[in-house]
């Protein structure tokens, strides 16, 4: 039937050709037909029937990349056979079209059509396929249960299931392993065999739906066909439950452990489905051992050797378990050989033959090991084919009939009760487990033929499938939230789609690839040089918490169109965050008339909406500009030099670009700044800093617009248009460049030696290591003359005060090997870095007795009362506070607190009224915002409010010497890791 389909396909393929005169139309036609043709003959090369949804669902081109090599002899007769078509359709549709009327190519290829439209062919299956893949879905699971004739009031559904353990149970899916394998091959197949007469085993009907490997893997744990529609098992991904009942439903609900084990849980979206029905997926990057890999994760002799690991693993918890395995030895085409099993099993004919009896030595032995340890009598073992061979071979090809089978030592009854099909394996596991359950299968109310009733219902069990999954992705909007150590990520429902521990001082940045849906794809830490790589990449949300844990958020679109957002331990996501920010394309003003000869300069600053490029002339030299803002300065010969600040992928880098125009101003006494594609539009963050140098129109600058300034000592113009700006000017007169200036040297004097401007940075360096907490580094520089002392105050699980960083960091410091956090008597009995001495409460008070001119300054804490009335002198103590809750309630108690940045940025333009009505008397920032709060900085001065600065050392060269020399005066003190007051 097949060969009569391929013919007539061809025929008609021509007929149609025919019909078309003009030529390039009619060389397209041959070519589509070619190809059509071509897939057919391929699906019956390799599955010995047309294509069907199997065949289509796996007819991508990562299916064809990752098994190409196995097929490098297919793909060259492949080439040599379009060829052929090709000849045979374009001679044949000429020779037609002179010897026969249109009419009569008409009818020919209408009765073609109408014998390939039947049930089971060409144009049925691909009709059909389609149908599966595209059509729509109801919107409700529920709804879509309605669909299908049977009463939905007798569904149990989740929230009504109830399960009791039974047996525990060994489920082995074995690859590809029909029935004929062991009944009409029985000299490869002896473990089988015995296991066949010695227990339970019946026929099994292979049901449409579970004809390929995830296909089986879920049609055994649902019940159901695995028909997803256009996005196939991908679906899964991001899923996080499912409101259909699974199995895994009714074995979590009877308390099972529940794992499946396979050679490669990524394969075909296994992994995803998996989790999403509660298992534990484990595979080749999850083994403690290293083994060989093949296409398919590791071979089965591996796998096999997992299974007997994890048997005893679950043996030793004294629980209910339920151990599934996926095999992979005799995949199609012809078995994944292992030569190590040479010598173990008989050489055969082929190397599928040999891989036959490799699995069945594998299960013969697993039985060994089972029966040996006495689990047999409370485990069940099912051993259950996946799906029949999936194409040609000779082995399989002397085969009367293909079926699939059920071994298992569980009850007979069920076995023998009824005809089995594949679809009824979750009822099937139930019964043999012994399992008390009120969980139903919709293919427990089909009577009769099952597969039969699959066929006429494939689009609603399509529709059940997909309803019934509630996936998780940011389409709709949701919020990226870090609740110390925990990067969170929620949908707009307030879900949970990730979470993930974030070190934000060593790995402060983490990047997802999202999908077309906005469903989170690959997660990868990023690495400080690659930030703006990654930032820059399509479809890529980039995060990155500072030390303050501020989020920014970075999303470019498809257009290369970069989106920020940022915002203090919450970001809140609207739909319009991953939108396309291209307006219609518009045309900009016409260039200027470049005269190089002249002695001007012409600059063009060009948005990304013009299209073109920005580019600055002086006589005969000439520069294109990048994206983001460009600081120009001009010699007196017209040499041009610039600086590139990309303002769009990374806003935080507009501090440094002022700074370098306030160097080059004092330089040069005149600069251009030029926007080129995209400035972005951020800004507005630094309006103070901004106006304070007279770039008011920079302040509101969009992301898509080109700008202009000119900026000398007294006066800056600027330009702004959504297009383009054009503009020229005289060449300037070049003064002596000048020297940043840094504060004189009797104020660095006089600084050096203030002990009260240097605070100890938790307890301040120590051999060489920072963020020690300990009593070693607290001695050391107070002898080096260090007076306030911080200290990371957490808590342990005792709920008492130590000095820690954070239990992460504790973790690493001090070798630890257990769980954190610990309580006070595991947190004192580990050294830091084998030799420091940690600090619980106890030896802070007694340091702090011994040492009464030493004031100590806490971080991380925020309970401002708790830990007062544990500290010895409360005179002598002052608190880093991060919320203005804490920090009335220290005041109101007499204690000195330092307010945090986070409430300074919370409190924006109150802040002044806050600290004044407060009295407060010292705050805390980061050294990198000392250009972005300028103008505030100088107000708290004269207010005498003292701004201690920290991340000193956390970029190269902006160290205590720097500030001392160049910050100072601008802020009062510094958080010092190492300082001498004797020799500075």
């Amino acid at each position: 039937m097949e060969i009569l389909q391929l013919l007539t396909l061809l025929i008609v393929s021509t007929m149609i050709t025919s019909m078309f005169k003009n030529k390039r139309v009619r060389l397209l036609v041959i070519i589509f037909f070619t190809f059509l043709t071509l897939i057919q003959i391929a699906a019956v090369k390799l599955t010995g029937q047309v294509a069907d949804y199997k065949y289509y669902e796996h007819l991508t081109f990562e299916n064809l990349f990752s098994v190409g090599s196995f097929f490098l002899y297919d793909i060259l007769i492949g080439v040599v056979v379009f060829i052929l078509l090709f000849l045979i359709i374009s001679f044949g549709s000429n020779f037609i079209h002179k010897k026969l009327r249109v009419i009569h190519i008409g009818l020919i290829a209408l009765m073609g059509i109408i014998f390939l439209s039947l049930d089971g062919m060409i144009i049925n299956n691909y009709v059909s396929t389609l149908s599966l893949r595209y059509s729509s879905t109801s919107s409700g699971f529920k709804e879509a249960l309605g669909e299908l004739p049977f009463d939905i009031e007798e569904y149990t559904f989740k929230e009504s299931l109830e399960s009791v353990a039974g047996k525990n149970l060994v489920f082995i899916s074995l690859e590809s392993f029909e029935l004929g394998f062991v009944k009409d091959y029985p000299e490869l197949t002896p473990h089988l065999n015995k296991l066949m007469e010695k227990y339970s085993f019946q026929e099994m009907k292979q049901s449409p739906g579970g004809e390929w490997t995830s296909a089986s893997v879920y049609m055994s744990l649902t019940g159901m066909p695995a028909y997803f529609g256009r996005n196939g098992n991908e679906i899964f991904h991001g899923s996080q439950e499912m409101q259909l009942v699974t199995m895994g439903d009714v074995l979590s609900q009877a308390n099972y452990n529940m794992s499946y084990l396979l050679g490669n849980k990524e394969f075909s979206g296994m992994d995803d489905m998996l989790q999403t029905m509660g298992f534990t997926v484990k595979s080749e990057l999850d083994f403690d051992a290293e083994y060989p890999k093949n296409k398919w994760g590791i071979h089965d002799m591996d796998l096999f050797k997992e299974i007997k690991k994890e048997i005893s693993f679950l043996e030793k918890k004294k629980e209910p378990y339920a151990l599934f395995a996926s095999t992979i030895s005799t995949h199609f085409p012809n078995g994944v050989y292992d030569e190590r099993i040479k010598g173990v099993v008989p050489e055969r004919e082929s190397n599928l033959e040999f891989m036959i009896s490799a699995v069945d030595y594998l299960i013969g032995d697993l039985m060994d090991f089972m029966e040996s340890k006495g689990l047999l009598e409370n485990t069940t073992f099912v051993l259950v084919p996946d799906h029949t061979f999936m194409g040609p071979h000779e082995t399989v090809n002397r085969f009367e009939e293909r079926s699939l089978f059920v071994i298992s030592n569980g009850s007979t009854q069920p076995l023998l009760s009824q005809e089995l099909y594949q679809v009824s394996l979750p009822r099937l596991i139930i019964d043999l487990l012994n399992i008390e359950t009120n969980a139903t299968f919709i293919t427990d109310f089909v009577e009769g033929n099952k597969n039969t009733f699959i066929h006429k219902h494939k689009n609603q069990f399509k529709n059940i499938n997909v309803s019934s999954l509630d996936v998780l992705h940011l389409a709709n909007g949701g919020s990226i939230i870090y609740e110390e150590p925990f990067l969170i990520i929620k949908n707009e429902e307030n879900k949970v789609i990730e979470q993930t521990e974030v070190n934000i001082l060593k790995s402060p940045t983490i990047a997802f690839k999202l999908d077309s849906l906005k469903r989170l794809r690959q997660k990868e830490v990023v690495l400080r040089g690659n930030f703006l790589e990654k930032v820059k990449k399509t479809n890529n949300l980039v995060i990155y918490i500072d030390s303050s844990q501020f989020i920014t958020t970075y999303f470019t679109d498809n257009d290369g169109i970069t989106t920020r957002l940022k915002n203090k331990n919450k970001v809140k996501i609207n739909p319009s965050f991953f939108e396309t920010k291209i307006p219609n394309f518009q045309q900009g003003p016409s260039p200027l008339t470049v005269d190089q000869s002249s002695s001007k300069v012409y600059i063009t600053s060009s948005s990304w909406d013009a299209k073109k490029i920005s580019v600055i002339y002086c006589l005969d030299n000439s520069e294109q500009f990048v994206r983001g803002m460009n600081l120009v300065t001009i010699e007196k010969n017209g040499k041009i030099n610039t600086t590139n600040f990309d303002t769009h992928g990374n806003p935080d880098i507009i501090p440094e670009m002022l700074l370098k125009l306030d160097d080059d101003l004092r330089k040069y006494q005149q600069v251009f700044i030029v926007a080129h594609d995209s400035p972005g539009d951020s800004f507005g963050d630094y309006k103070s800093e901004l106006q304070s140098r007279k770039l008011n129109k920079m302040i509101s600058l969009k992301e898509r617009e080109a700008y202009i300034a000119e900026v000398k000592l007294h006066t800056v113009k600027e330009i702004v248009h959504p297009l383009t700006v054009q503009q020229s000017y005289a060449i300037p007169e070049i003064v002596q460049p000048q020297t940043q200036a840094k504060n004189d040297s009797l104020s660095i004097t006089a600084y050096s030696k203030d002990s009260n401007r240097f605070i100890a940075h938790a307890g301040g360096k120590i051999e060489g290591k920072i963020y020690t907490n300990s009593l070693e580094a607290l001695n050391k520089n107070y002898k080096k003359g260090f007076r306030i002392f911080e200290l990371d105050i957490i808590k342990t699980t005792d709920n008492q005060y130590i000095a820690a960083h954070d239990w992460e960091t504790w973790k690493k410091q001090a070798s630890y090997n257990g769980a954190i956090p610990v309580d006070l008597k595991a947190f004192k009995s580990q050294k830091i870095y084998d030799t420091l001495t940690p600090l619980g409460m106890k030896e802070i008070n007694a340091w702090f007795a011994e040492h009464k001119d030493a004031i100590l300054v806490t971080d991380k804490i925020n309970e401002p009362l708790d830990f007062a009335s544990k500290f010895i002198d409360t005179s002598r103590l002052r608190m880093e506070l991060f919320s203005k809750g804490s920090i009335k309630q220290a005041i109101e108690n007499n204690i000195i607190p330092i307010v945090s940045e986070n409430v300074i940025d919370e409190l924006g333009n109150q802040f002044i009224s806050f600290a004044t009505s407060h009295d407060i008397k010292f705050i805390a920032i980061s050294r990198k915002s000392i250009s972005k709060k300028e103008s505030l900085l100088k107000e708290l001065q004269e207010l005498k409010i003292k701004c201690f600065v920290y991340h000193v050392n956390f970029e190269k060269g902006r160290d205590e010497k720097y500030v001392v020399e160049n910050e100072l005066g601008k802020v009062y003190g510094m958080y010092a890791d190492s300082w001498d007051f004797q020799k500075e």
